[in-house]
Order: structure tokens, then sequence, then C-alpha cells
């Protein structure tokens, strides 16, 4: 029989006990770690908490209640919480600790949490790495996999600064890291020493399964281990994917993936740098699905759309608070803008704004003059800073080129998408956090959409249209940065 351990109670008459259990969980008094207990004499002992100030706080508010030690049983919610394999594993090692007179302070390294993959454990960088450890050899491991119910474990590493960004997982038991991920129906076999896997993923993965792309060419840029290829191929429905890899480990295994998944006729896998591709004119479709960010492939993916273009599916990092400041030290509109990384932040601003004044009808020259006097100075210094190109554009004789059909439906579109999408912002984000989100993803979208369009004129000649069509809200990446990608449709304008 269990012996318990007795507790401080309030002994209250039975037909007051909810009532004062309430009243005393609103004082944060109550115990809620331990059950209430009917007790002789018509009274419930309500166990409560009696730590410094708090015994006052009771005989203050129920003077002639009669406060008495109880052996009461643990709640439900604390007993699932002993039961847990975490709750479990502190147990054992503990008892090990004990065992080999080891310093209580390697308890800060027993895991609460860690990756599983089959019967393959990922524990966290921060799990037994001091050399005390050592002393338990083997043994370690085994206690652990059996409370974990795992043949083999690992722990993780920082991923590799090498280009690839290569895991480096380190192998604690068993002979391999090879696991197999079922996502959607499709499967992901890969070594977690050598490759990596985003779960975080997962809805823009199943959002490309729902794409239609039949008899569409695709070109993934960033192909890693099929993420993205075996999503367009199994569920979408491509005709071909021409999957670009740089990091031979993850090559091998998207060779693999395509054979297991039985589509490895419709993929051309391209090792190396996907910069240096010699493909050209045959995507309708471009994924970039890297971050923080793949604008170093965008004039790539802009040379393999077709001539009568397509639409690129481009990955980025959004930082949605930061303050920015002008040359002289001073605030730029009250302090809100999007960090230094993300392209054109200015210049989505100056696209709408030239966009309303073509809008407006206004044709006297004096009044043009005095529109781009206002921009001029209300931006010119922070666009001048980040993209001359866009300065000399927008403050030049070329103003008078702009089309404001083009700009007007390239703001308009992402507006109204802000309006229609993105329910679940109201869910997490309060209106204010809510409003800088989507200012900032609506700004990196359009300065995207302003390089793109750049790009695809120095490229292919003639004018384009770029419009964005949808912006998926993926993850939070990092406290204030998030992970989001633009689908761009792209157009050559009729002659």
């Amino acid at each position: 029989m269990v012996s318990l351990e007795e507790s401080p109670t309030l002994l209250v008459p039975s037909e007051s006990a909810q009532l004062i259990r309430q009243e005393l969980e609103k004082l944060q008094l109550w115990d809620s770690s331990h059950k209430l207990q009917q007790v002789e004499n018509n009274l419930v002992a309500i166990p409560v908490n009696v730590e410094g100030s708090k015994l006052d706080m009771l005989k203050l508010h129920w003077p002639d209640l009669k406060l008495a030690y109880i052996p009461l049983p643990v709640s439900k919610k604390v007993m699932v919480k002993q039961n847990t394999p975490a709750a479990h594993l502190m147990k054992k090692i503990s008892e090990l600790m004990e065992k080999y007179r080891m310093s209580e302070k390697l308890k800060d390294e027993v895991p609460h949490k860690w990756e599983r993959h089959g019967n393959l454990v990922i524990l966290p960088s921060t799990a037994f790495i001091s050399n005390e450890w050592k002393v338990l050899g083997e043994l370690l491991w085994e206690v652990v996999a059996k409370c974990l119910k795992c043949r083999r474990l690992a722990r993780q590493s920082p991923v590799a600064d090498n280009g690839f960004r290569s895991s480096q997982v380190v192998m604690l038991l068993g002979e391999d890291g090879v696991v197999t991920h079922v996502d959607n129906g499709i499967s992901y076999v890969y070594d977690v020493t050598k490759c990596m896997f985003s779960a975080g993923n997962i809805t823009e993965k199943l959002r490309i399964a729902k794409l239609d792309c039949v008899g569409e060419t695709i070109v993934d840029l960033y192909a890693g281990i099929g993420y993205f290829t075996l999503p367009y191929l199994i569920h979408a429905k491509a005709d071909h994917v021409f999957a670009c890899e740089w990091n031979p480990d993850a090559v091998s295994a998207l060779r693999n993936n395509l054979k297991v998944n039985g589509v490895f006729e419709k993929c051309t896998v391209i090792e190396g740098d996907n910069r240096k591709l010699q493909l050209r004119d045959l995507a309708d479709r471009v994924n970039l699905g890297l971050i923080p960010s793949s604008e170093e492939s965008w004039p790539m993916a802009v040379q393999v759309l077709k001539p009568t273009g397509g639409v690129l599916h481009i990955h980025g990092n959004v930082t949605t608070r930061k303050v920015c400041l002008k040359g002289d030290g001073s605030k730029i509109n009250g302090g809100y803008c999007v960090s230094s990384d993300l392209p054109q932040n200015a210049a989505a601003e100056l696209v709408n704004e030239v966009g309303s004044f073509f809008e407006s009808g206004v044709t006297n020259h004096d009044s043009k003059d005095s529109c781009i006097s206002s921009l001029n100075t209300q931006y010119g210094d922070l666009i001048a800073l980040k993209d001359k190109k866009v300065y000399d554009r927008i403050f030049t004789s070329n103003i008078e080129k702009i089309d404001s059909s083009e700009t007007h439906l390239s703001c308009i579109g992402l507006k109204e998408m802000f309006a229609n999408e993105n329910g679940d912002l109201n869910k997490v984000c309060s209106k204010t956090e809510k409003e800088n989100i989507k200012q900032a993803c609506w700004e990196w979208s359009m300065g995207t959409q302003v390089k793109i369009k750049s790009l695809l004129e120095e490229s292919k000649g003639g004018k384009w249209s770029v419009q964005g069509k949808h912006l998926e809200l993926v993850k939070w990446y990092a406290p204030h940065v998030l992970h989001v990608v633009a689908d761009i449709l792209c157009r050559p304008e009729s002659v």
C-alpha cells in the first residue's frame, strides 16, 4: 500500500466545500496537487498552501475553520505527470546517480523532451554532456533506451556551418541513424547523422500537395531529400521535376526516396550549385524552399521559367518587429519598419504611393513634381541607402514610364489577401501584433516582386507583369521571425 505524506488542509463543511475551494483558488491558496478528501463529522479536507504569508491569509479569511495535516492522495494531474516517460527517466537516472554517488547538479542534464523517429530517439544537445557520466559507460544509454522504449539513441548537435547545413547528430546507441518519416502518405528515408528533416514545413508540403500541376514541369532549386519534390510528383501530379541539390548525402537520400515512392522516372536530379544551372526556359513553376533567404538563386529561378512565364514559390524569413533608423539616427515612420535583411522594405511603400499617384489622374507637371518631392523627402534617404536602382527608377524622369495599372493590381491584390486570409493570426496575436505581421509580410512580398520584375526584364527582355497571388504563413522560425512563402505569378506583357 502506498504511504501518503501529510498535507496541510482546511476543514470545511461539506455543503460549502466547492464554494470555499473556489475562493481559495482565487487567492492562490489552494494546493491543486492533492485531492479533496471527505473526513468524519460531515467535513471536507481541502489541501491548502501555507508557505510564507499564506498561512496568515488563511486565518484572516477563515478564522473559524480548523487547519489540519492529513494524508491526501495526489491529484490526477500530478499522477499523470509522475507517470510520464520524462518522470520515469528522471527516477531511474536518479537511482543510478545515488548508487554511483554522482553530483546532484547532473540532474540538470537529464532531458524532459526529445525527438522520436520510430525506434530511434534524438536527445537534445544538452543531455548527458558532462564527463562525469562516463563512469556509467554503456549502462547509461541502456537505461535511457529502456525508459524511452527505443532501440537506438542519438544526441542533437548544432547544424554544420559548411554551406550544406549538414546534420551533426551523434549516435550514442545503435549502429546507424537511418530512419523513415511518413508525411501525407510519402516516405522520406534518410540518415539523421547526415541529413536534416524539417517537420515544421508540413503545412507547406500539404499545400503544395493540393496544387493541380498536371502537365507542368517544376524546377525545385533546393530539393534536399525531396521535401517538396515528392509532393509535387505524388500528389500534385507534376509531369516532371528537375530537382537541384548540392549536398551529396541529401542527393543520395533524394534518389533513394524517388525510388521508394515509385516516381524515379519522373524526376531529373541535378547535383551541384543551382546558381550554375544550364537549364533555361522550361519551368511552369519554380520552388525556392530555402530560409532565411533564397535571393542568391532568384536570377536562376527567372532564367528557368518558360518564355510564357509561370509561378515562383519563394520562401523567406520576415522579421516582424524591429526599429530602423535613418542615416542621422532618427526613427523612421514612428519607429516601425522591417529589418534590414528584408528586400526593399521602403520600395514597397514607394510603389504603392506611386500607384496611388497615377490612379488619382493627376497630369499637371507641377503636381507631379510636388508628389515626387514629397516621396523623396519621406523615403529618399532610406531608399538611397538600401537600393540605388530603385532610387534612380523612382526619382528620375523614368517615373513617367511606370505602369499605374500594374502597380495598383499588385498592391491591392496583397491588401485584399490580408483582409480575407490568415484567420489564424486572430487566434494568436493581439490587434497591434497582427497589424505589424501583416505590414512586415506585405512589405517583404512587395519588395520581392520589385526585384523579380527587374530580374525578368534583364534576363528575358521586354516588359513583365509580376503579381503576388498568395502569401502562406508557414511557422514561427524564431521570436518575431516568421517563415513565409510568396506565390508570385510572372507573365510577359502583350505588345
